[in-house]
């Protein structure tokens, strides 16, 4: 039996891809449909001028910037 894969980020910490871009919110964590696993992806969220824009990455390709809640 393999043990479950534990995300590193939470849902709103601030993180930027490894190779740099904007900062980006953690939305959601990725899981699996049948057995609810994270699958090692999240969704993060940014804003690109007014427009909020949202896609998946994997969390090898993400940086933590700040914990949720946080002070700047």
């Amino acid at each position: 039996m393999t043990q479950e894969r534990q995300p590193l980020y939470e849902i709103g910490d601030i993180v930027k891809l490894s190779a740099g871009g904007p900062d980006m919110a953690v939305e959601s964590l990725v899981r699996h449909g049948r057995t609810d696993e994270f699958t090692g992806t999240y969704y993060a969220q940014w804003f690109a001028g007014k427009k909020i824009d949202k896609s998946k990455f994997p969390e090898e390709s993400l940086t933590l910037v700040r914990k949720k809640g946080a002070q700047e």
